[in-house]
């Protein structure tokens, strides 16, 4: 097993995984194995260097020498195969194929004054934001080129409707003059932890810049908790 890193943004972003959810089922490999991707955190545990905690709640550990690399409370990808996939034990042992760090980006506060200045660059939306694992998770591809520019990623907070118990944030992708040429997937997710307002609110809705069809820049929100999406021409 080896963690891949992508060197194009600052922190480590998933990359080249067939799926990063349960949600697209479970794959059948030719050795007849059942294997299936998620996302977890890496938790302490009494008699492993670290459990993978899975969102689902599943808790598993390799198989084999575990990774060196693996840091406890990080976020990672990974693909993998139960060993016994009907046991019962509290730590679940499995083949992982592949082990991916996923960016964590914490909700910030930013003045007014820059809350208004900031211009990010557009990307796609590819599976929209979705609670799991107390983190807001969200997939999409950003445009890249070869010039080995990195990118930056940022969660804002926009406003916080009391009377109506509705939070709105902005996530932002900065590509820092790179040159749009070619799709890359990537996930990332936001820890509620780091969203106070994330307890009292009905509905989030999170504004992203993508191209509409006559490839110009507008906004989209997309909602959570009861919330809706709407295209900002």
């Amino acid at each position: 097993m080896k963690i891949l890193r992508n060197k194009l943004l600052p922190l480590f972003v998933v990359y080249g995984l067939i799926s990063c959810n349960n949600e697209y089922g479970l794959m059948m490999e030719p050795a007849a194995e059942i294997w299936q991707s998620g996302l977890c955190v890496a938790v302490p545990h009494e008699d492993y260097p670290y459990v993978l905690l899975m969102d689902d709640g599943d808790r598993i550990v390799p198989s084999g020498e575990p990774e060196s690399n693996v840091k406890i409370g990080n976020r990672y990808s990974v693909y993998y195969s139960l060993i016994k996939p009907k046991q019962e034990d509290e730590v679940r042992k499995a083949e992982i194929a592949k082990m991916i760090p996923v960016t964590t980006i914490p909700l910030t506060y930013p003045d007014r004054i820059r809350l208004n200045s900031v211009q990010g660059d557009p990307i796609e939306i590819t599976k929209a934001f979705w609670l799991g694992g107390d983190f807001i998770n969200v997939e999409f591809n950003f445009k890249i080129s070869d010039r080995q520019i990195k990118h930056s990623l940022e969660l804002h907070y926009i406003s916080f409707d009391e009377e109506y118990k509705e939070l709105k944030l902005d996530f932002i992708h900065m590509a820092n003059g790179d040159l749009p040429e070619q799709d890359l997937p990537a996930i990332v997710s936001f820890p509620l932890e780091s969203i106070y307002e994330f307890n009292k609110a009905d509905t989030i809705l999170i504004r992203v810049m993508q191209k509409n069809r006559q490839d110009e820049n507008h906004y989209s929100f997309y909602g959570l908790k009861g919330g809706y999406v709407e295209d900002l021409r």
